[in-house]
């Protein structure tokens, strides 16, 4: 069995190579806020701010997250679970046919752990997962993201609404980009509820605001 520790460090850049872009008419402008650090501002579409908002907003959600995800092209899929607690205890697990690799983000450091071999590493290693091209914080921050870099470079108006996912009610945008439509969606708490691209799908299965107890 693997065991964890409590607390939760900043997420790291990973395989799935998402990287942050500007706003459609040139570099995303920022500025400091009161605390020092740089905040961002709008993308200059109200529709994909309202998604790009949430899921920013992940860091202060206590959730059980259970996700289907599949890529268009080699047919990878994979199950993935995350729960994350109100102690900043950060348990992310991506299970493929052939591997299950768990994430432990704590105050007490970071950790990647073989969960069938139980051979662990003391880093967030992304590489891990790199044939389901996931970062091991896919749920918010890596797709928040790849919606910046989308609205870069959308080439027409983004159309924003609410639908069911997973029994909860989802905000998502479509932004179109070249080679067709990117769909994001998130939940109120700022949790990923579904991406569909060209290259891949994500789905939420479950959800519930509570931490499931027997995933830590």
């Amino acid at each position: 069995m693997v065991t964890h520790r409590s607390g939760r460090t900043a997420a790291v850049l990973g395989a799935a190579a998402i990287v942050l872009a500007g706003c459609f008419t040139g570099e995303r402008p920022s500025f400091e806020d009161e605390e020092g650090s740089a905040a961002l501002v709008s993308t200059g579409s109200d529709d994909i701010d309202l998604v790009l908002d949430r899921l920013e907003s992940t860091d202060g959600a206590t959730f059980t997250a259970d996700y289907e995800t599949e890529l268009h092209y080699g047919g990878v899929s994979a199950t993935a679970s995350v729960v994350q607690t109100d102690d900043d205890l950060l348990v992310v697990t991506v299970a493929t046919p052939t591997a299950t690799t768990q994430f432990t983000s704590s105050a007490d450091g970071d950790e990647t752990c073989n969960v069938l071999t139980n051979e662990c590493e003391a880093e967030l290693n992304e590489a891990r997962i790199s044939d389901v091209a996931l970062r091991h914080d896919f749920f918010g921050q890596a797709f928040a993201d790849r919606l910046r870099s989308s609205a870069s470079r959308r080439i027409g108006d983004s159309a924003s609404y609410t639908k069911p996912i997973a029994g909860e009610d989802a905000r998502c945008v479509d932004v179109v980009v070249s080679g067709g439509t990117e769909t994001f969606c998130a939940l109120d708490s700022g949790v990923l509820a579904q991406f569909v691209g060209a290259d891949m799908s994500i789905d939420l299965t479950d959800y519930s605001p509570e931490v499931d107890p027997t995933r830590l």
